[in-house]
């Protein structure tokens, strides 16, 4: 009877260590994960701005004084439209510069559930407010320019296909990268709590 007793609480000291070497496996993991994402979210954001600072001062080449009223209304919502979404863009990155992979568990993952929650309503914000008054900007833009109907008619075609084309990706984006990521922090934080209680 001893025997088995014994063998019980060697069992139990067992369950216990492996469970607390499990535990610290995958919060190492989940840190090692949490950097890589943040590195690539980094680099991506980098492109962003750059990509948009050079869209920013080529865009405003195309602006001429004496030009058509309709062509640079256009052309100035389209310019306002970018430097919004790049402010965006800048103060995001400078917002979240900073992790602390040093925190306790359940602060580490909210720390990183706000960043994700912060990078997914850029994206709507972008789509949402700047883009589709951006593409009215560019058909204002073109039909001021364009000296003939079907010309226009054309632009508006290749207009559409362009933002069917954005508003795919940007679901797609949202599908398989950034909700993906906030449903495996919050199955996290939920087994967290679980084991808490």
């Amino acid at each position: 009877m001893e025997l088995e007793q014994v063998k019980a609480a060697w069992q139990r000291e067992k369950a216990a260590y492996f469970h607390e070497v499990d535990s610290k496996a995958i919060l190492a993991d989940t840190k090692l994960k949490a950097k890589k994402r943040n590195r690539d979210f980094n680099r991506q954001q980098w492109m962003q701005i750059l990509c948009g600072l050079f869209c920013l001062i080529f865009m405003a080449t195309w602006y001429r004084g004496e030009g058509p009223l309709l062509a640079n209304a256009g052309l100035i919502v389209m310019l306002l439209c970018l430097a919004f979404m790049l402010a965006g863009s800048v103060i995001l990155k400078y917002r979240l510069r900073v992790s602390h992979p040093w925190l306790p568990e359940k602060e580490f993952l909210a720390e990183e559930r706000e960043k994700i929650i912060a990078r997914i309503a850029l994206l709507r914000r972008n789509v949402r407010w700047f883009f589709i008054p951006s593409m009215s900007g560019l058909l204002a833009w073109q039909a001021g320019l364009s000296p003939s109907v079907p010309m226009v008619v054309a632009f508006v075609m290749i207009v559409a296909l362009v933002s069917t084309g954005t508003f795919w990706f940007y679901r797609w984006k949202l599908r398989t990268d950034l909700l993906p990521i906030l449903e495996d922090i919050d199955r996290e934080l939920e087994s967290f709590r679980n084991k808490s209680k």
